[in-house]
């Protein structure tokens, strides 16, 4: 017990302290003279193109899959849509109304299977 009280008042006496408080000061005194120099390299690194940042996104590729599917059954079911009211407006009721319900059918197909991926966000 003694040995351990005594290595206590070594790792934490005044003097130890105040040597590591000034070796931390100086360090930093060393760093802050160093910044601005350091600074000015990576932002002529930066403007020359010498230097590039990347921020990597491990979820990304499932988002622009996500995204296309999206994209893709939103231009068919529009273009679907539209054909169908163009069809039923005119001289084809029965093709623009099955073109209409072809449409929603794909639409509910998408989301039914957005929801089972757990994409629908």
């Amino acid at each position: 017990m003694p040995h351990f009280i005594e290595l206590l008042k070594q790792r934490y006496s005044p003097q130890r302290i105040g040597n590591e408080i000034m070796r931390g000061a100086a360090q930093l005194s060393r760093a802050g003279y160093d910044m601005p120099m350091q600074l000015r390299e990576v932002l002529d690194d930066l403007r020359l193109g010498r230097l590039t940042v990347r921020a990597p996104d491990p979820e990304l590729a499932v988002a622009n899959d996500r995204l296309g599917r999206r994209v893709f059954s939103g231009l068919v079911v529009g273009s679907l849509a539209l054909a169908g009211a163009l069809l039923v407006n005119g001289a084809h009721e029965w093709l623009g109304g099955g073109m209409i319900g072809l449409a929603v059918a794909l639409w509910l197909v998408h989301v039914a299977l957005d929801l089972r991926r757990g994409l629908a966000k």
